[in-house]
């Protein structure tokens, strides 16, 4: 008895651990219901939801993760009402840190087959990678490991109009090089889309060292487009292949209306790419079917090795000359309902090519309708420091374009500062940069208080090659089309501390450092702008509208009148040593048509030639090449001491090109040891055949020559032609000095022959001659 009784426990015990053994087998993953079997225990998620598909429980549903499990099939949930399968919502989360469910799930197999967990018509379904769904750890990481290139290929997928569901607090990963795939995709619908799904608070990134094409992919339905999905405040990770071109967040056709918003991007190792020169993007949206628009992009962070641009910086290299352009931000859209970008920061980027391609900020074309920065100001580069992007082109000129809008869509960009970058190439070869680039075929475009550079820190933008063969460009803003007129506003913005360090020598090849810029087609209200500290170091003798540094540039080719009022420019200057071009404050190219363009309280001061020697190169304060125009109220304060010709006011225009000049305040100094070329003119005006109307004005020239035969004059007119010149104040008080000319030399306040009636020549006694304070 004694014997039977220890047989029998022992095989009681036994059993006893059997069950256990298998208990704790079954319940990797364990069900709660509140309608049908109120619980279920399962090996993997699969089999929870192959349940929940068949009825077995219904209600709402809480699945809890208590180990990892291996999925080795898709884990697919259907709709509620589909077959048997009926609930109200699930909820997913994991018991205990560090879980993970995982899978190789791909080949050569059709979607939904190729995913790892499908949510294929489901709603209202939350995967909490929190422990017990509370605090804010990521302790379920869900898992594909598969590299495969067959279409459809994922992590988590939404098919077949799955709406409400959200997955947070997860770590999500995959590998696929699917060009229709992702770590998460947004597929096709038959109904309504795949609509107001959120991605928020994961870390996304590859699984193992492959790196997926795309981390975040969409790709909807004609008819059903994808709507009003959230991608937020993820960490998006080591995601760009180095073998392929590749998108971190890439939204496709039959997709609108996304929130994109609060995420980091960075890589945590240099990104070497190898084997193509194709570009990569960040963020794109590529919606063109006809429907999608709307979309905000608001308060990410692209660039570091950590959140939010932190750490050291991205860095991408090239081996064997890869060409990889950058976009961090690029959006095209049908028409309609404008994409909102916001708030997004991009900075912390080292990134090298071996040939020719772009690295651009943000990118907007098509038909897309954008505001950018209308509401919070995005920030491409830093405003505090130098070299915060740092662009090496390769072996042909390229370019770095802050905000670039070539397409056809309204733009209203506002707020924004692009600071603190660095171009730099080969010593032959050029790297251009353009703060805000606008070449589209809009009907308008606004630009105010946008920031190009910094008030503050020299060479804040720093375009460094030499480029000793190749014009190197400069741009703050600039704007043109050439199809038909856009109406555009240039207001409040500062473009500050840009160097051209190009030292080209060769005269006939360009190279310009240029504050704002208006051209072709373009009908420019370009008001309180502060342009200052532009420097440029090559031999460029363009007199005209590419001259070596401007501040403001009108050179449009239609009818329609010009308007540049109101804006500050101070600081421009060439150092090249036989510099025989110009360095201008305002170019004004106006308009063929009877109303005038206008050209009023601006000022301008401390323009200079530091390094030349040749008494050819210009100053000019205003520049007037062509174009009727009224000149009213500016004030000009030039000087220094190098051996150039200074212009306060520079007019030459054609027949029927009339120009009135009317409340100008121009003062001339400076002090030359010798010349005999080297003249000064507070207005010149150099042609006979257009009316000319001279009134009110003060025009002051101080400066001396202590030898040679230069002259300085308050006005000179060309002789002849209808001019009339009343009302001013002239004054000269330098060796070389000349009142004015108009048929030879003038001493007396009677410049104009029988006018000048009520003009004066005496000296206006300013407070503070020379200040450069308005």
């Amino acid at each position: 008895m004694i014997r039977r009784k220890v047989h029998v426990r022992n095989a009681l015990f036994l059993a006893f651990l059997l069950c256990c053994s298998l208990a704790g087998y079954s319940q990797n993953v364990t069900l709660t219901a509140s309608l049908g079997s109120a619980s279920g225990s399962f090996t993997t998620l699969k089999g929870a939801f192959d349940a929940i598909n068949e009825g077995t429980h219904q209600g709402a549903i809480v699945i809890n993760i208590n180990a990892s499990t291996s999925e080795t099939a898709t884990a697919a949930l259907s709709a509620s009402g589909i077959g048997s399968a009926s609930y109200t919502g699930i909820s997913i989360y994991p018991t205990s840190p560090g879980l993970t469910i995982s899978g190789n799930i791909g080949g050569s197999v059709s979607v939904p087959s190729n995913t790892l967990i499908n949510l294929q018509g489901a709603d209202n379904v939350t995967i909490d990678g929190r422990v017990n769904a509370t605090g804010s750890d990521k302790s379920l990481t869900i898992s594909n490991l598969s590299t495969s290139n067959f279409s459809g290929t994922s992590t988590i997928l939404f098919l077949s109009d799955a709406t409400s569901n959200t997955v947070k607090y997860c770590t999500l990963k995959g590998s696929t090089t699917a060009t229709n795939g992702g770590i998460v995709y947004f597929n096709t619908s038959n109904s309504v889309g795949n609509d107001n799904n959120t991605i928020d608070n994961n870390d996304i990134t590859c699984a193992g060292t492959n790196r997926p094409l795309n981390a975040v992919y969409a790709l909807g339905s004609s008819g059903y487009n994808n709507d009003n999905n959230t991608i937020s405040n993820n960490n998006i990770f080591d995601v760009l292949s180095t073998t392929i071109a590749s998108k971190g967040i890439n939204i496709s056709s039959y997709n609108s209306g996304y929130t994109i918003s609060g995420n980091s991007f960075f890589e945590t190792t240099s990104l070497v790419a190898s084997g193509h020169s194709s570009a990569y993007y960040v963020i794109s949206i590529d919606a063109v079917s006809g429907t999608e628009n709307g979309f905000t992009i608001s308060g990410n962070y692209i660039g570091g090795s950590a959140a939010r641009c932190a750490g050291t910086a991205w860095t991408k290299t090239n081996a064997a000359s890869e060409n990889n352009g950058f976009f961090a931000i690029s959006v095209q859209t049908a028409t309609g309902t404008a994409t909102s970008i916001q708030g997004n920061t991009i900075q912390n980027i080292n990134w090298t090519n071996g040939g020719q391609s772009n690295f651009l900020g943000i990118y907007i074309f098509g038909a897309t309708v954008a505001n950018i920065g209308t509401v919070s100001g995005n920030t491409i580069g830093s405003a505090s420091v130098t070299g915060s992007i740092y662009y090496t082109a390769g072996s042909a000129a390229s370019s770095f374009v802050g905000i670039a809008t070539p397409g056809s869509g309204i733009i209203d960009c506002r707020n924004n500062s692009i600071a603190g970058i660095t171009t730099s190439n080969a010593s032959t070869n050029s790297a251009n940069f353009y703060g805000i680039n606008s070449q589209g075929t809009a009907t308008s475009y606004t630009f105010i208080g946008n920031t190009i550079g910094s008030r503050t820190i020299p060479g804040s933008i720093h375009a460094s090659s030499a480029s000793t063969s190749a014009s190197q460009l400069v741009f703050g803003i600039r704007v043109g089309q050439n199809t038909s007129p856009v109406i555009c506003t240039i207001s409040g913005n500062i473009v500050a501390n840009m160097v051209n360090a190009t030292s080209n020598p060769t005269t006939t090849t360009g190279g310009f450092n240029m504050g704002i810029n208006v051209f072709q087609k373009t009908v420019g209200t370009v008001t309180g702008n502060t342009v200052h500290d532009l420097s440029n170091a090559n031999s460029n003798q363009s007199v005209t509208n590419n001259a070596s540094v401007s501040g403001i540039v009108i050179a449009p080719t239609v009818t329609n009148a010009q308007t540049v009022s109101g804006n500050t420019v101070y600081n421009l200057s060439n150092s090249y040593s036989d510099f025989t071009g110009a360095v201008t404050g305002i170019y004004f190219y106006g308009s063929s048509a009877s109303t005038p363009g206008s050209i009023s309280g601006n000022f301008i001061h401390s323009l200079s030639v530091t390094g030349a020697s040749s008494s050819t190169a210009r100053i000019r304060g205003i520049m007037i090449e062509d174009g009727a125009s009224t000149c009213s109220n500016n004030i000009i304060s030039l000087g220094g001491s190098s051996n150039t010709n200074l212009y306060g006011i520079y007019e030459t225009c054609a027949a029927t090109k009339d120009n009135s000049f009317y409340f100008n305040t121009v003062y001339l100094s400076g002090n030359l040891s010798s010349g005999a070329s080297n003249t000064s003119y507070a207005l010149y005006s150099a042609l006979n055949t257009n009316t000319r109307n001279v009134r009110n004005n003060i025009l002051v020239n101080t400066r001396s020559t202590a030898s040679g035969a230069s002259k300085h004059y308050a006005l000179f007119a060309v002789s002849g032609g209808t001019l009339t010149c009343d009302h001013n104040q002239y004054y000269v008080s330098g060796t070389g000095g000349v009142l004015g000319f108009f048929d030879g030399d003038k001493t007396t306040s009677v410049i104009v022959t029988s006018q000048d009636a009520n003009s004066i020549a005496t000296d206006p006694a300013f407070s503070s001659t020379g200040t450069t304070a308005s």
